[in-house]
């Protein structure tokens, strides 16, 4: 039996057959047709697991309080008084002579405030695995430098009769965060950070001024 293919038949198998075999060459064609393309090779992107990774490494604070405003009386001479000498200028050093959080220390510290809102903070910040236990020694050798955070909030004098100021919530009159700053190990830095750091007088320490009996400040590390 012999078969007969018009010309239409002809062209749909010749182009057919020509589909089939540009499909099988297609990999090899594809870098002649589109240069480049077969060398193309999406870019790695690092990323890290799902290990419970935290943006922020800084530690929960330590908080000491200041004496309340501390006035010059002379020369020489400072006393913790109330005694309204001078008016135009408040100090708070703390109560204590260190804050520390583990290996990490502020001490010397004062904060003084003036009427105009200028301010200035001196501390000294410490960095010393020796400042812990020797058991926990091991944990905090191993840092080469720590970056310290410090928050200073100023307070009106506010207490109620037959409570503990520690329960209670105080109104915050201004509260400055200092620039993170970083300490190497076994190093111990004298700083001294003014408001002139900060873009100048603080309006609101101006405007409350009168009312500024303390302060507090929290130390963190990371």
């Amino acid at each position: 039996m012999a078969f007969s293919v018009d010309g239409d038949d002809m062209r749909f198998w010749k182009l057919a057959v020509l589909g089939i075999v540009i499909a099988a060459n297609l990999p090899s064609a594809e870098g002649q047709i589109f240069p480049g393309l077969s060398h193309t090779k999406a870019r790695r992107v690092c990323c890290l697991k799902d290990y419970g990774y935290s943006v922020d490494q800084r530690t929960n604070p330590v908080t000491a309080v200041s004496f309340a405003t501390v006035n010059t009386v002379s020369a020489g001479q400072v006393t913790n008084t109330r005694a309204a000498i001078p008016e135009n200028i408040k100090a708070f050093p703390l109560r204590q002579s260190s804050l520390r959080l583990d290996h990490c220390e502020i001490s010397a510290v004062a904060f003084v405030v003036h009427r105009n809102g200028r301010w200035t903070l001196n501390l000294k910040a410490t960095q010393d695995p020796m400042l812990v236990n020797v058991t926990e020694r091991p944990r905090f050798v191993r840092y080469q430098q720590n970056k310290f955070y410090l928050t200073v909030r100023a307070y009106t004098d506010f207490s109620i009769a037959g409570t503990e100021d520690s329960v209670l919530g105080k109104p915050a009159l201004r509260s400055l965060s200092m620039e993170p700053f970083w300490i190497q190990r076994g190093r111990s830095v004298n700083l001294m950070l003014t408001s002139d750091q900060y873009g100048g007088p603080d309006r609101d320490l101006e405007y409350a001024f009168d009312l500024l009996q303390r302060v507090e400040i929290d130390l963190q590390y990371e």
